[in-house]
């Protein structure tokens, strides 16, 4: 996790915001499968640490949209990310499909 960054657990309550809680059945079926989502956030707390003279902000999600499985992601979806990625860290990020689940297994 993120030490500069903290990222609130709790998801939109209302069901048009919040759509994670239409894929339960299939995240119970296919856990390990990566999966892409538009997510909308704001800050809800900054949290000041004062022996290191940090602000820590929390970040709530206010509306979750997922997109489907990674593999599966349009090709324009995946070059807008991939600009925005390349942007943000200042070099070629790896491809979609070079992306590997936090078990080290391939995105399948």
């Amino acid at each position: 996790m993120s030490k500069v960054v903290k990222l609130k657990a709790a998801m939109p309550a209302d069901e048009q915001a919040n759509g994670l809680d239409s894929l339960r059945d299939e995240l119970l079926k296919t856990p390990e499968l990566v999966r892409c989502a538009f997510i909308w956030y704001d800050v809800s707390d900054v949290n000041h640490k004062v022996a290191t003279n940090e602000d820590v902000p929390t970040i709530e999600v206010r509306k979750f949209v997922p997109v489907g499985l990674a593999t599966e992601i349009p090709e324009a979806m995946k070059a807008a990310v991939l600009e925005l990625d390349e942007k943000r860290q200042g070099k070629t990020p790896l491809p979609f499909d070079q992306i590997t689940a936090t078990t080290d297994g391939p995105v399948d």
